[in-house]
């Protein structure tokens, strides 16, 4: 599948500040499923929470983890003389670390991305902290009333196999924020137009500009059509 994406005009949006900001990707970390929907927890407070989809994949990849641990090191201490401790470090420690890395993202990815009016402040609490204590430059609040739209774009998955959609904040001085990334065009819409109405700033959808001929072919639809044929 070709990786050569349509241009974008701002132009079509009739906004200086959309002539002003990165049409580029930002590519954040994603997955070829929804992970995430907007919920409303009042008139004055949205929030983007973990779908049950990826906590039930990171719940997986903490047992896997676990388990592969705990059953290598159990048959091992069943045969201790057979066996060289050292020829078990390798998998035990990827059992470690797929029990760790599960673990810390389930966790951390429980912490909602809150919309709050009453606050004036728009806060991802996933992994603020924890990129701050590694030194990782990424911004995670801002004030509400400086976000001036919406921005979705799209882009190839590096091995080549789907599509990632994602939602940008798009700050007055026209700074991006990314708010979550998948798979799922269709979610990503619904939310991204929740978000847009209860912030009052316009959305701009960029994906409809961005699928390939490629892709439009092998959904047997026409370029225009592409978008909406995606989940």
């Amino acid at each position: 599948m070709s990786d050569e994406l349509q241009p974008i005009d701002p132009a079509r949006f009739g906004d200086q500040l959309a002539a002003a900001t990165a049409w580029e990707p930002m590519e954040a970390e994603g997955a070829s499923f929804c992970t995430y929907r907007v919920v409303e927890i009042s008139p004055t407070r949205y929030e983007l929470r973990m779908t049950r989809h990826l906590s039930i994949y990171l719940v997986l990849t903490f047992v896997c983890g676990l388990a592969s641990f705990g059953a290598l090191l159990s048959w091992w201490l069943e045969r201790p003389d057979h066996v060289h401790i050292a020829w078990l470090l390798l998998p035990l420690t990827a059992g470690i670390v797929f029990t760790g890395l599960g673990g810390l993202m389930f966790y951390q990815g429980r912490k909602p991305v809150v919309f709050d009016k009453q606050l004036n402040q728009y806060r991802d609490d996933r992994y603020r902290k924890l990129n701050a204590r590694c030194g990782l430059e990424a911004q995670h609040e801002t004030n509400l009333d400086q976000i001036g739209a919406l921005q979705i774009l799209t882009y190839l998955e590096s091995e080549g196999d789907f599509y990632y959609f994602e939602l940008n904040l798009v700050l007055q001085d026209s700074d991006r924020i990314a708010v979550t990334c998948h798979g799922s065009l269709k979610h990503l819409r619904e939310d991204a137009a929740k978000l847009a109405r209860f912030l009052g700033v316009p959305l701009w959808d960029g994906t409809d500009q961005q699928i390939t001929k490629t892709l439009a072919s092998y959904l047997g639809v026409s370029v225009r059509d592409v978008p909406a044929h995606i989940e």
